[in-house]
């Protein structure tokens, strides 16, 4: 599958036995696009997310790539395209590299490279870093910890879209840093990107905040600042 201009989503419908968690939701997102999803609690964002990652069906309503309507059949295509870190990070009863690289055919160079790019460096300064053993759901590591490997799990991917949900909620300063120095680096090289957070200074330089309150789109707003939010953390 070929994502070139722009997805649609038109009146998205989503539940759970009679309850409507989104009603009748309908935005676009561009390619190239950084796009953040705000609300309050249970205003539906996460839902919202599972929707756009193609972890969830819309019960009612259309996906529509480039103006054709996603398929049933083409959902598996349609997830290869996206790299979606949720809010609590997955981590396997594994090594360190079973944990990123998850399956895939193993490239060195590429693997060191998401390190740095999560800013894990300090465990690769270790004789046995490739097979670093990390217990099941990470118990030996501290919550960034946890969040900068599965986000070095989805960078590996290489994916044209990112869907990330609430990614800095819970974790230190250093690994909310790296996130939004890595959300920025991925729009620089022409990703798309779609972040959902409820702290404002994550959502700075988005081109469009699509904002939901009970399970609607109370209103969309187009254009963000990205300099603040440097200033913020970027001060010594």
């Amino acid at each position: 599958m070929v994502f070139r201009n722009q997805i649609s989503f038109k009146n998205i419908t989503f539940g759970f036995d009679d309850k409507k968690i989104l009603k009748n939701v309908s935005f676009e997102i561009r390619k190239g696009e950084f796009v953040g999803i705000k609300g309050k609690t249970g205003a539906g964002k996460s839902t919202l997310l599972y929707i756009i990652a193609g972890l969830f069906i819309p019960q009612e309503g259309d996906i529509l790539i480039d103006g054709l309507k996603l398929t049933e059949d083409q959902i598996v295509a349609y997830r290869k395209l996206i790299g979606f870190l949720p809010q609590q990070p997955f981590i396997l009863n594994a090594s360190l590299r079973e944990n990123i690289v998850f399956g895939r055919p193993f490239d060195k160079d590429k693997y060191l490279k998401v390190i740095r790019q999560a800013g894990l460096q300090e465990f690769i300064e270790k004789p046995d870093y490739m097979e670093r053993y990390i217990l099941e759901g990470g118990k030996n590591l501290s919550g960034g910890e946890r969040q900068r490997i599965h986000l070095a799990r989805v960078l590996y991917g290489d994916h044209e879209i990112y869907v990330f949900d609430e990614p800095t909620s819970n974790v230190d300063l250093k690994t909310e840093k790296i996130i939004y120095n890595t959300l920025i680096d991925l729009i620089k090289n022409g990703k798309t990107v779609v972040v959902c957070s409820h702290k404002n200074t994550l959502l700075k330089g988005a081109d469009k905040i699509v904002e939901l309150e009970n399970g609607m789109i109370k209103h969309i707003k187009i254009g963000g600042k990205e300099d603040e939010y440097i200033e913020k953390y970027d001060k010594p």
